[in-house]
């Protein structure tokens, strides 16, 4: 807050402040403890203790966060944007989703990002791929990452599933397995 962080040094604005101005139904996202120090791990007390930690809250890398603050992000219901490339680029290590893949609750908030070309995988295809490898996702874990988690961390209620009167936003693979989901970890660039 009020340090600068814009590409021409403009200064990032209060945190609480944007967050009451957003609308609960629209997505609040913030990168939140990108590291692994004190610092990082301590972000997300702070973004709760301003009343920031809920629902619509979609928290990008968590690299530096406790399976005790992961619980508080459920509790909450907030989500989680996953950048694995980025993670392992940047710091060495990224958060254990297997947990959140897991919770009962959790695991629909969970979706997948690729942070930014500099640090991340050239695509989203390769993204699928290091995090299958990262986490040992199965075939439908990764299509979730990419289809209905997403939809359901940045609020998209027409999004994410195939279903009569919601939009077709749809991407066309070749079959190379049994499942959408071996179909999508199979997938180059060259096959979109």
């Amino acid at each position: 807050e009020d340090q600068p962080v814009g590409e021409r040094g403009e200064l990032g604005g209060h945190v609480a402040t944007r967050h009451r101005a957003t609308p609960a139904a629209h997505p609040f996202v913030m990168h939140l403890a990108e590291g692994v120090d004190h610092a990082a791990r301590a972000e997300l007390d702070l973004f709760a203790a301003h009343g920031c930690l809920t629902p619509n809250a979609a928290i990008v890398h968590g690299v530096g966060l406790s399976s005790n603050q992961w619980e508080q992000v459920a509790d909450r219901g907030a989500g989680f944007v996953w950048c694995p490339a980025s993670n392992l680029f940047l710091l060495g290590h990224t958060p254990n989703v297997r947990p959140l893949l897991t919770h009962p609750t959790m695991r629909s908030r969970v979706a997948l990002g690729s942070d930014s070309r500099i640090s991340g995988a050239r695509d989203l295809l390769d993204e699928l791929k290091i995090a299958r490898d990262t986490a040992s996702l199965t075939p439908d874990e990764a299509l979730h990452l990419v289809t209905s988690g997403p939809a359901e961390v940045l609020k998209l209620k027409s999004a994410g599933q195939i279903a009569a009167g919601r939009p077709a936003d749809l991407t066309v693979l070749p079959n190379h397995a049994d499942s959408a989901g071996h179909a999508l970890l199979n997938a180059s660039r060259k096959d979109v």
